[in-house]
């Protein structure tokens, strides 16, 4: 999330008031420190109000806060003492605060919760300010079925064989990004195969690849291994929107001969041989393996959330053997 740094005025303008910014711009946030509640502020006017909040991020009322959010407040002078807690129901919750000069970093111990409400508590030398924000899951689902087959150059409907992939943004800023990616089943997250990371890039215009070494994903209703899972495309901050994809993995051909081919007796080779050729999976010392590559991939809001799952996890899920 990008840090929002506002224009610099007085600490205490008003009685009751604490003003961050200019009063007169669109960016000011008024904080009416004589009223209680989750977006007040409360400063003490027998301490001299000598320093200045430029910002304090996730800013009150935000509703889109990522599950990996640190929390964030800009000072105009660095200030030995200012700290920050955040509160989930009036709990609050175990986390690391450091201090980088003017900014304030408050790091949580482990992810948030998706789609609930916080309360970030800064107390600095002229008070103490409050701002409630909530969080979101903010996953995606890409049709890979739906999706246009450019590689291999082949008349099999490769595409139509893979089902869907939910992503999920976990982190997101200073030009990273990173999601979290899980096959989706019959009601969302398939249970049975492992999540995966993918990190990478976005350019300041907004377009984002990201990779992972190994992932999972459903097709011909198997739970197949892929290798080199990419997805390219086009993230919306400002709407938390994914464009259409282009998705590209390496996938072992062996066990959807059958599929690709509408016969019990097909061969890797033959399948291979309809697709121009295979490669060698990695790892794996076979000669498989096909690079897929998708494009115009569809991508839609999900309100499931993909979880972190592991190989070791499902092993040890009885419903899965």
């Amino acid at each position: 999330m990008a840090l929002l740094l506002l224009a610099a005025a007085g600490c205490a303008e008003e009685a009751g008031e604490v003003v961050i910014g200019d009063r007169d711009s669109d960016t000011a946030v008024v904080l009416d420190t004589d009223t209680a509640g989750a977006d007040s502020g409360s400063a003490d006017s027998t301490v001299p109000c000598t320093n200045e909040l430029l910002s304090l991020e996730p800013r009150a009322g935000d509703d889109d806060v990522l599950l990996s959010v640190d929390i964030l407040a800009q000072l105009q002078q660095a200030e030995v003492g200012a700290g920050i807690k955040v509160f989930e129901d009036d709990v609050q919750l175990p986390g690391v605060v450091e201090a980088e000069g003017k900014l304030i970093r408050w790091r949580p111990q482990s992810p948030l919760r998706a789609d609930s409400a916080y309360r970030t508590e800064l107390t600095w030398s002229c008070g103490t300010v409050n701002a409630a924000w909530t969080t979101t899951g903010r996953t995606f689902r890409l049709g890979l079925a739906s999706g246009t087959l450019a590689l291999p150059a082949t008349d099999l409907a490769l595409g139509d064989v893979f089902s869907e992939l939910l992503v999920r943004v976990e982190v997101y800023g200073a030009g990273r990004v990173s999601l979290l990616a899980a096959p989706a089943g019959a009601s969302g997250q398939e249970p049975c195969a492992a999540s995966s990371l993918l990190g990478g890039v976005v350019a300041p215009g907004g377009d984002l690849e990201v990779a992972s070494a190994d992932a999972f994903l459903v097709a011909a209703g198997q739970r197949i291994p892929v290798n080199a899972l990419r997805v390219v495309s086009a993230l919306q901050a400002s709407r938390w929107r994914l464009e259409p994809a282009t998705v590209v993995f390496d996938v072992d051909l062996s066990p959807l001969a059958t599929t690709l081919l509408g016969r019990v007796d097909a061969t890797p080779a033959e399948a291979c041989a309809r697709v121009g050729g295979c490669t060698s999976c990695r790892g794996s010392g076979g000669r498989t393996c096909v690079t897929v590559r998708l494009e115009d991939v569809p991508v839609a809001g999900s309100s499931q959330l993909v979880e972190p799952r592991s190989a070791a996890d499902v092993g040890r899920d009885p419903s899965c053997r």
